[in-house]
This record gives structure tokens, C-alpha cells and sequence, in this order.
């Protein structure tokens, strides 16, 4: 079956924050998850957001009846999804760069936003910007950790990432480009869905990165 290469979805949420999250909201929308777990995937099939934020893979893909799991490396946020949003043992508390993901079951569908890191910042976007790090550190570290979680796909299992290219005006990061080359390396690559999204445009574009679109890149195992 053929689908569209690229897609036009709305930029908005559908839930607040609590207020002490909303200067940090970085979320990916609703309508994105709903798409993707349609195109790829069935009732009863696994889920898997190896960044997982503040919930919105596990709780689309609960909501559409997908089992689902997700690891936060952020203290501040498990309290969130544990406590607010109920989500429970669907929620690992970890660094998945650090992690041995064979005890879950087989994943049919990962789906995940990485953390963003431009060429020039100095705080590692892998460790929650805790910790010093390079750009082409961080493009090693993500290699590492999606060939990882590749051998825990089923045979016929999907990997999308939303990504974006950063630009400001001081500086322009391929980061989807680099990160896409990064990963194909590893993984067998499938092609990408350009998502242009559609809101009220504002300083640094609807996106927010200095795009009013984003990139869905689609891999499969090696």
C-alpha cells in the first residue's frame, strides 16, 4: 500500500502541562502518534518510546490499545508520568544509553522525539543536558543506542524518529540529516515523511527550530 510522502497535522495539544512544565514543553503532538501507530501498527502490538518525555507515545498508543513502554531519564518528569498521568510500570526510570532493553517484550513499533543538540551547544542532550558533551559524541551515542534497540524489533518491526533540522541566526544544524546519515549506518533505512505543520506562525517558525515542518525517518532492522 502507498503513502503519501508528506503530511499536513495540526500544532497543538490537547492537554496542559502543569504549570511548572510549561516553560519545558517540548512535547510532539497527538495527531503525529495517532498517524504513525495507524500506518504501522495493530490492537495488541508493542510500542516502544525510548525517550519518552512527558508520556505522549505511551498514552496515545494505551488509548488505541497497544501495549506500550517508555524510558525517562528525568527524576522530575517520572514523577509526572508515574503520578499524574497513572502511566506506572509502562514507565522505566533510566539513561537508555546505559540500558539492556531484552527483559521487555519484542518491540513492533519504536517511536520516538530524541532530545535536540546543535553543533555548537556543550551540554550533552543525551545524559538531560546534565553533563558536558560534542556533537559528534552525541551522533555516536544515538548510533549506539538504535542499534540497541534494534535487535529488540520484531522481523518486520518499524523505527520513526521526529527530528528537525536547528536553525537560528546565529547557527544552522543538519540535525536530521546528520542524525539520519548517523543512523543508516546501522539501520536499514526506509525513506521519510515530511511533516508541515499547521498553527500560528511565530518568531523561529510554527516548529519552533526555525522550520514550520519536521522530518518522520522511517528504518527498519538491518
Amino acid at each position: 500500500m502507498d503513502f503519501p510522502t508528506y503530511v499536513n497535522l495540526p500544532f497543538k495539544q490537547e492537554s496542559e502541562l502543569p504549570s511548572s512544565y510549561n516553560f519545558q514543553d517540548v512535547r510532539y503532538h497527538p495527531e503525529m502518534v495517532r498517524y504513525i501507530i495507524n500506518r504501522y501498527t495493530e490492537e495488541g502490538d508493542t510500542i516502544f518510546d525510548p525517550f519518552v518525555g512527558f508520556g505522549t507515545t505511551v498514552v496515545v498508543a494505551q488509548q488505541m490499545k497497544r501495549q506500550a513502554f517508555g524510558v525517562e531519564i528525568d527524576t522530575d518528569k517520572i514523577s509526572y508520568l508515574k503520578n499524574d498521568l497513572k502511566l506506572g510500570d509502562a514507565i522505566i526510570q533510566g539513561d537508555v544509553t546505559r540500558m539492556y532493553l531484552d527483559r521487555l517484550p519484542e518491540f513492533d513499533l519504536v517511536l520516538c522525539s530524541p532530545p535536540y543538540m546543535g553543533k555548537n551547544d556543550s551540554a550533552d542532550a543525551l545524559t538531560g543536558y546534565r553533563f558536558s558533551g560534542s556533537y559528534e559524541g552525541y551522533l555516536d551515542k544515538m548510533q549506539e543506542v538504535f542499534s540497541q534497540i534494534a535487535e529488540q524489533c520484531s522481523p518486520e518491526g518499524k523505527i520513526v524518529i521526529e527530528i528537525s533540522n536547528l536553525k537560528n541566526q546565529q547557527s544552522l544544524t543538519p540535525l536530521a540529516w546528520d542524525v539520519g546519515i548517523k543512523l543508516s549506518e546501522v539501520l536499514t533505512f526506509e525513506g521519510e515523511i515530511i511533516i508541515c505543520w499547521e498553527g500560528e506562525r511565530r518568531e523561529g517558525g510554527i516548529y519552533n527550530y526555525g522550520y514550520d515542518h519536521s522530518y518522520l525517518l522511517v528504518y527498519s532492522r538491518p
